[in-house]
């Protein structure tokens, strides 16, 4: 005599079973073990369940090294374009930019986060946006802007990610495709304290 069939695993009202249960790691239920911005200050990990892709990583550009300026840039035909190394406020300064050239309206300092690297003005207020947004750096404090607490997608749209603000309570979108830089950034510039770093960079002196 044979042994009876076992029951299904999951069987529906009418007596019918149902398909496999999906697995959390499959489709919408894959479960986000561990984000990008869980490296940064002030940011608190809270474990979430994703669609297919994951939150936009901001800061992917501080996290590598920035870079030196080409080996062509260094010996110019002019010499006022003559790039010159100077000093940091402090160890580890994202803002203040390590190399710079040129003189008074047309100074301009080396962004080794951009890839590839480029020069920007100093003037103008150039340099200070492309830190301040695009890279999510803050000129008072030489750090980076802290990250949101959480991360969600946008209900009704979920190709948009909103990351929850520390400072105010508020879900605020992480990137927008209607203006240049990161929208997190720009929220975090406006309601973030950010306490201004009293030293400021000395030039360094050319060996004579």
């Amino acid at each position: 005599m044979s042994a009876p069939n076992p029951p299904p695993l999951f069987s529906s009202a009418a007596g019918f079973p149902e398909a496999p249960r999906p697995l959390p790691s499959q489709g919408l239920f894959r479960l986000l073990q561990s984000s990008p911005l869980d490296r940064l200050p002030g940011h608190h990990h809270t474990t979430h369940f994703a669609d297919l892709t994951d939150p936009p990583d901001l800061y992917a550009s501080i996290a590598a090294a920035a870079s030196d300026p080409p080996e062509s840039d260094m010996h110019p035909s002019d010499a006022d374009l003559t790039p010159h190394e100077q000093d940091l406020r402090f160890t580890g300064d994202l803002y203040t930019p390590k190399w710079v050239r040129g003189h008074g309206n047309k100074r301009e300092g080396w962004c080794g986060l951009c890839k590839p690297g480029r020069w920007l003005v100093l003037k103008n207020s150039a340099f200070w946006y492309d830190k301040s947004f695009t890279h999510g750096v803050s000129a008072a404090t030489g750090a980076a802007f802290a990250g949101p607490r959480e991360t969600r997608r946008t209900e009704g749209n979920l190709d948009v990610w909103e990351g929850l603000c520390g400072g105010c309570g508020d879900w605020v979108p992480l990137v927008s495709s209607k203006k240049k830089g990161t929208t997190w950034f720009r929220h975090a510039y406006k309601c973030h304290t950010h306490p201004k770093v009293k030293d400021t960079p000395k030039r360094r002196r050319e060996a004579s």
